[in-house]
């Protein structure tokens, strides 16, 4: 679990209990807008596929989960979880009146016994495609536990919880 800053300008804090969206687990059956599917393999850290990774001997697959970061500085949560907060471009600009704050990269690592296929957070009825992949997120930090974040990221220091 990481939290990241934004490559083009400082960040600020996001209020207690903003809920962030990534990915979308109806995508193998409708608009494919919001598939942030990321699978990998373990030694390669930025190398990514959107369908299930297959990996070389004695490395594992890999989820990486990548939250918008870019706040529209007013609400905590919208009706689709989606439109208070939205993704940087390319280049880490964020969209006309948002504002960056702390972008949270969570990377799960499996390990499984060589040839073992998988399947992970995938439905039936979404045809157990990868693409599917998604996740929910909740800040619960405390305002001054956030500011300290902030700083961190903002004077571009490696830090780590406690």
């Amino acid at each position: 679990v990481e939290f990241r800053g934004n490559p083009v300008s400082s960040v600020v804090g996001m209020p207690r209990f903003m809920r962030l969206i990534t990915g979308d687990p109806v995508a193998a059956t409708t608009d494919r807008a919001n598939v942030r599917a990321q699978w990998g393999c373990s030694g390669y850290p930025e190398r990514f596929t959107q369908n299930y990774a297959r990996c070389p001997q004695g490395s594992g697959p890999t989820r990486t989960l990548d939250f918008p970061s870019c706040w529209n500085g007013l609400a905590t949560d919208s009706p689709d979880h989606r439109a208070h907060a939205q993704f940087p471009a390319a280049d880490g600009t964020c969209p006309r009146a948002t504002f960056p704050v702390p972008q949270l990269r969570v990377t799960l690592t499996y390990e499984l016994p060589e040839g073992t296929p998988f399947a992970v957070d995938s439905f039936p009825e979404q045809l157990r495609d990868p693409i599917t992949d998604h996740a929910m997120f909740v800040n619960v930090m405390t305002g001054d536990r956030m500011a300290e974040l902030v700083r961190c990221i903002n004077e571009d220091r490696q830090c780590k919880s406690g």
